[in-house]
């Protein structure tokens, strides 16, 4: 028995041993310094973010609550194939916060606080007619001592675009989207102040530039219309010159004689040259339903043009080797005075022209006395016979050569209009 009361009264003894040396670590801990010393911002950011509620609207639910917004264009794109306008910017918004006001008196002259921007209640932006939801990034906002908020954050912006490449590759189109809240449709309301700046000041190479920024305002929303132009220099080279060299190479063939074969080699390298260009320019633009660009328009007319010139090109090459007697109509034709506007006045005939070193004669378009027209001709020899063929040849190729200049000045005219 007594082993055990002593056994009982050392029990006691440490268990009080250990109380007391647990309270006094407590007593020493609670007398030591904090690990930093608090900051006048850190008790200013403790006491605004002290039960605030970030999902709450910063002012009296019975107000509305206005916000700034502006953007600047860090790079603009517009892919043909999707009918999409794409940008990357920055975005401006200001706001005031009724709940992030302090006395910068009571905080050391403290009048401007850096707070993340998943700390504060900030203003949902929803891009209307958007083609990839809204995609704004993470950034430090700026609280001043009266509830200014301001927040700078990256955004991309992806939107539907009504595309018309009538004429590319110098067209310009014309986009529009809208700026507003979705979450606080009716409770805050979208202003801008200012216009976008449209120079994007940015060393990035970019096909597309900015020419003009309007805006207006419909139900709390901001909607801005956009006009941007393609910088078509490049192009020049690669669309515009080979088009113009494969015009010319086309009208050459009309100055090649009759007989030569390189009317027709001419003819097919320029068609060969032709497909190979319909097919860039395919590479590089969508399928269009409507507003075929002029540049198609022009390429596939001038491909059907160089197939005619090669099926006229066999017409004058018959018409210079024929050598039978010309039909008087023909003669007739021959001496209107269309040969003289096409320079053939050397080549009328009947007019004893000499070939050979013998004359020939040929009596044209007459009229006798009984009142019928005659339209015999005399002593046409195949010299004479020949030269009338070339004649009418030549005739043919130069008013085809006309039609073709023509044409071409209509669709390019079409072009730059």
């Amino acid at each position: 028995m007594p082993d055990r009361r002593v056994l009982s009264l050392l029990s006691v003894a440490a268990i009080s041993l250990i109380r007391y040396s647990v309270a006094s670590e407590v007593d020493q801990n609670s007398h030591r310094s904090p690990l930093w010393n608090a900051t006048s911002t850190d008790k200013l950011k403790r006491d605004l973010l002290m039960g605030y509620d970030k999902f709450a609207r910063p002012t009296n639910h019975s107000k509305i609550t206005p916000v700034d917004f502006n953007f600047h264009v860090a790079h603009i794109n517009i892919d043909e194939g999707k009918f999409l306008m794409s940008m990357n910017v920055f975005i401006t918004l200001r706001w005031y916060d009724d709940k992030l006001k302090w006395n910068p008196v009571n905080y050391d002259g403290i009048s401007k606080l850096h707070v993340a921007d998943h700390e504060i209640w900030d203003p949902d932006v929803f891009i209307m007619n958007s083609a990839a939801g809204n995609n704004i990034g993470n950034a430090i906002c700026f609280v001043f001592n009266d509830g200014l908020v301001t927040w700078h954050p990256p955004a991309q912006f992806s939107t539907f675009c009504e595309l018309d490449l009538t004429k590319w590759p110098f067209d310009r189109h014309i986009c529009s989207f809208g700026v507003g809240s979705f979450a606080y449709f009716s409770e805050v309301n979208f202003t801008a102040k200012n216009l976008p700046d449209i120079e994007t000041h940015w060393n990035v190479r970019s096909e597309w530039k900015i020419s003009e920024i309007t805006r207006t305002y419909k139900e709390n929303r901001i909607i801005y219309t956009i006009t941007v132009e393609r910088y078509g220099s490049s192009y020049t080279s690669t669309v515009i010159l080979p088009a113009v060299a494969l015009v010319l190479m086309t009208l050459a063939v009309f100055w090649l004689p009759f007989q030569a074969q390189e009317r027709f080699l001419l003819s097919s390298i320029s068609i060969v040259l032709l497909c190979i260009n319909l097919v860039f320019i395919s590479y590089k633009l969508p399928f269009m339903g409507s507003n075929t660009p002029v540049i198609v328009t022009f390429t596939s007319v001038h491909l059907l043009m160089s197939g005619i010139s090669i099926i006229l090109s066999v017409i004058t090459f018959n018409l210079s080797a024929t050598k039978r007697p010309m039909p008087w109509y023909i003669q007739l034709i021959m001496n209107g005075p269309m040969s003289s506007y096409l320079g053939l006045s050397m080549c009328k005939v009947g007019q004893g022209e000499e070939s050979g070193g013998h004359g020939e004669e040929m009596r044209g378009y007459g009229y006798d006395g009984d009142g019928r027209d005659d339209h015999r001709i005399l002593d046409q020899g195949p010299p004479q016979t020949a030269r009338m063929w070339n004649a009418l040849a030549t005739l043919v190729n130069r008013i085809a050569f006309l039609i073709y200049v023509i044409v071409f000045l209509g669709l390019a005219l079409r072009a730059i209009s």
